[in-house]
């Protein structure tokens, strides 16, 4: 027999009681035999694949499909339209999910929805038929919804009917699946309800004035995150005032050193910021001497918030000298447990390091006392390819929450073991081959 794996709620029965919950994980391919009709009461559903690779079979579930073993999902779920407040559909592939998604409108109490689109489904020309009526069509209906997550191959329709949603309060939408379809819809207009306070956006997308137009209005927003983004109006941020977490990673050449200031005027404002993570990709091209000295002046903004608690950039073009107004001596940032920083910028501090090569991070034990001054509680240290041959890495032992290390460069020699050998706090250390560009095994101690 395939194995099933179901848990109940021991408050409540889910027939009788208002708070019941249904769990199925299945890890074979099997079609379900749920007790539907049992489950009158039932508030929260969960159906998760645990067995999602995409050559399985996998587990289907009919939508429409009626027979007297199998009764349609459409019709199952009618049973408990009136009472069901969350649906999580995850790894599940729905036979003919292309003809109708009308079966969501009858759950008109529901207020949580996750979806997960099966692999198998993705990039499936069946997927793509009929879309203009599927879950773009369907959503409007859910008047309730206060969180939406959804992994899935995203449309025109769905882009326009987020909008429509005037209660939602927390967006997950994560596009999968390759082709035209994606691409098609790339600049395709994206809606938002202006209620929202948490926003996860992975997709293909531009947002401007144009294709975003109410980004702008999000003043409300505590948690913004926008992956693969085509472009950015930053200054439709400048409202973002209540931000916490702030997450951008830009495709590649979409962040030039204008769209830099403009982030570091909003940045100074953020006095809320917990996360800032800043992941950009862009070509080797010289700065301007005026704008890299602007730009100097405004990258304390990266630092400004008393209350950071994860600092992370990666491929961020910062001008010479940043160290200094990133970290200077006045400042103190107590909460501060992870830091990352792989920028590029060809010098973090003005005075010569003992080589005389001057394109470091860390040029002598002055940057490494600094870095512990300012950041005391560090749990988890990346500076790989910015520590210069020579530096005495041992002065990181004050740090004494620190249990994660990665380093790399020219760093990498037997002074630099020497030192790292005296960080008996540590617990995980990346040693990233400078040649290759990517990590060996990390090397772990236990206490």
């Amino acid at each position: 027999m395939a194995s099933q794996e179901r848990q109940r709620d021991t408050q409540h029965s889910p027939g009788v009681g208002n708070h019941g919950r249904y769990y199925d994980s299945c890890d074979d391919g099997i079609n379900p035999n749920l007790p539907f009709q049992h489950l009158a009461g039932l508030r929260s559903l969960s159906l998760v694949n645990t067995d999602s690779d995409e050559d399985s079979d996998g587990l289907r579930v009919p939508l429409h499909c009626h027979t007297p073993e199998h009764p349609s999902f459409h019709r199952q779920l009618g049973c408990m339209g009136s009472s069901l407040t969350s649906l999580k559909l995850h790894s599940i592939e729905l036979s003919s999910i292309s003809s109708d998604w009308r079966f969501l409108s009858s759950l008109t109490s529901l207020e949580h929805l996750d979806l997960q689109q099966a692999p198998a489904e993705r990039g499936s020309s069946m997927v793509f038929e009929g879309s203009q009526s599927g879950l773009g069509g369907a959503l409007p209906a859910l008047s309730h919804l206060t969180r939406l997550r959804l992994e899935w191959q995203i449309d025109s329709t769905i882009k326009l009917a987020l909008g429509m949603l005037t209660q939602l309060q927390e967006l997950r939408l994560h596009a999968c699946g390759e082709g035209f379809f994606e691409a098609a819809d790339a600049d395709s207009r994206l809606n938002l309800p202006h209620s929202l306070t948490h926003l996860d956006v992975k997709l293909s997308q531009d947002y401007d004035e144009i294709c975003a137009p109410d980004l702008a209005s999000l003043t409300a927003l505590q948690h913004l995150q926008l992956q693969d983004a085509e472009g950015l109006d930053v200054g439709m941020m400048s409202g973002m005032a209540r931000l916490t977490h702030l997450q951008l990673c830009m495709a590649p050449n979409t962040f030039d050193d204008a769209c830099m200031m403009q982030l570091l005027d909003v940045l100074s404002d953020s006095q809320q910021l917990r996360h800032l993570q800043l992941e950009f990709c862009n070509d080797d091209s010289l700065q301007h001497s005026m704008v890299a000295e602007q730009l100097l002046r405004q990258c304390s903004a990266l630092t400004a918030s008393s209350h950071l608690t994860s600092l992370q950039l990666s491929g961020v073009r910062l001008p010479a000298a940043c160290g200094e107004a990133l970290f200077p001596a006045d400042h103190f940032m107590p909460h501060l447990t992870t830091l990352k920083l792989r920028g590029r910028a060809k010098c973090w501090w003005h005075h010569p390091t003992a080589h005389g090569s001057g394109g470091e991070f860390i040029g002598c034990w002055r940057d490494i006392d600094r870095l512990i001054e300012c950041c005391p509680s560090l749990i988890d240290l990346d500076l790989a390819g910015l520590v210069q041959r020579g530096v005495d890495m041992s002065e990181l032992r004050h740090l004494w929450r620190l249990t994660s290390l990665v380093v790399s460069g020219k760093s990498v020699d037997d002074d630099c073991a020497e030192g790292l050998a005296q960080l008996t706090q540590l617990r995980v250390l990346t040693v990233i081959d400078p040649a290759k560009g990517r990590a060996g095994p990390p090397y772990c101690q236990s206490h």
